[in-house]
């Protein structure tokens, strides 16, 4: 569901008494796990993704004060967006990658992993270039000068 990271090493029951998530106004049950004592997940078994309903924003809240070393509570929203929703590009940015550039795309969704991206990518002036997909990136890295025009198009799956 959601990660939290912190600067300094966090006691984890110190973090489940503080924090909460909610679905509307429905305060749900969550589990809170950690293997470092910086980095922790929070899940609920309450949570599901249905078919084709419209996406539905879960929020998580943790309380702050001097125990968390926060000053102020954290709160972030998350949707969740249906299973047989539409792929929507959320970002790109331009990436220096030695003396060319490679774009990193990120989706909306976890991306097919095994999945052979190159055919849905169509990229003029033709270049030599490979694609990634980690999570719900892509990378695209190739013979791409910065400064210097490139098409690139999609086609859908």
């Amino acid at each position: 569901m959601g990660t939290i990271t912190f600067l300094q090493r966090v006691n984890k029951n110190l973090v489940r008494e503080n924090v909460r998530l909610r679905l509307g106004d429905e305060l749900l049950a969550c589990s809170v796990e950690t293997d470092d004592n910086l980095t922790f997940r929070i899940e609920s078994e309450q949570l599901s993704r249905h078919k084709t309903r419209p996406p539905r924003l879960v929020e998580l809240l943790l309380r702050g004060g001097e125990s968390l070393g926060l000053a102020a509570d954290l709160r972030c929203e998350y949707a969740l967006a249906p299973l047989e929703s539409t792929l929507e590009v959320i970002h790109i940015m331009e990436e220096k990658y030695g003396e060319f550039s490679r774009l990193r795309i990120t989706f909306s969704d976890d991306l097919a992993a095994g999945r052979d991206y190159r055919g849905y990518l169509h990229i003029s002036p033709a270049v030599d270039f490979t694609v990634e997909a980690v999570g719900r990136e892509l990378i695209i890295a190739g013979d791409f000068r910065p400064r210097e025009n490139t098409a690139l198009s999609s086609f859908r799956a």
